[in-house]
């Protein structure tokens, strides 16, 4: 892969900065296998800092530690000062699709959120996740997304590894097949 290869996926898949938001009445932290490595103690800061409400934890498939990924991530959020009764658990999603359908589903059937939802996710995954999540909630929800970096797939090293460029890859495709515009 050339360099100009590389700047156009780059340009593509991740975004350049964070959505700027004050407050979201739901954060949804979408599973993966390094959840609670990656994403969880942002979600944690960000409940700290008051910047979301509640935790909607969103994913069935198994974790580094064996454990569905909503178990390890409520673990992680219990373990570290959120309580119980700020974290809502989605436990069926195998995917990014269903991530986006089930949360969607539980927003609207608990009434948890009424004027905004943020999602959280990593760098990679942040445009395609947010394209299905603004389809799948309702229009009267303000989307925000916030994003975070794990050590080998970053804007500046995917290239670097065969397990990157996998997952960099899958996320150019999807977002290409999707239409997706480019947010900056």
């Amino acid at each position: 892969m050339n360099k100009r290869e590389i700047e156009s996926i780059t340009q593509v898949v991740f975004p350049t900065h964070q959505d700027e938001y004050q407050h979201a009445e739901v954060l949804v932290v979408l599973g993966s296998y390094k959840a609670t490595q990656y994403k969880m103690p942002t979600a944690v800061r960000l409940y700290k800092e008051k910047k979301v409400s509640k935790l909607l934890l969103s994913g069935g498939n198994l974790a580094i530690d064996q454990k569905p990924e909503f178990e390890s991530m409520k673990e992680y959020a219990l373990d570290n000062g959120v309580p119980d009764s700020d974290i809502i658990l989605e436990r069926h999603a195998k995917n990014t699709v269903e991530n986006a359908q089930y949360s969607s589903e539980i927003i609207v059937e608990s009434e948890i959120a009424k004027r905004s939802v943020a999602i959280l996710t990593t760098a990679f995954h942040i445009k395609r996740a947010k394209y299905l999540f603004k389809n799948a909630l309702p229009q009267y929800l303000e989307l925000h997304s916030y994003f975070v970096n794990d050590r080998s797939t970053r804007r500046d090293n995917w290239w670097l590894t065969e397990s990157a460029i996998s997952r960099v890859m899958h996320s150019h495709e999807v977002i290409k097949r999707l239409g997706v515009k480019p947010y900056a």
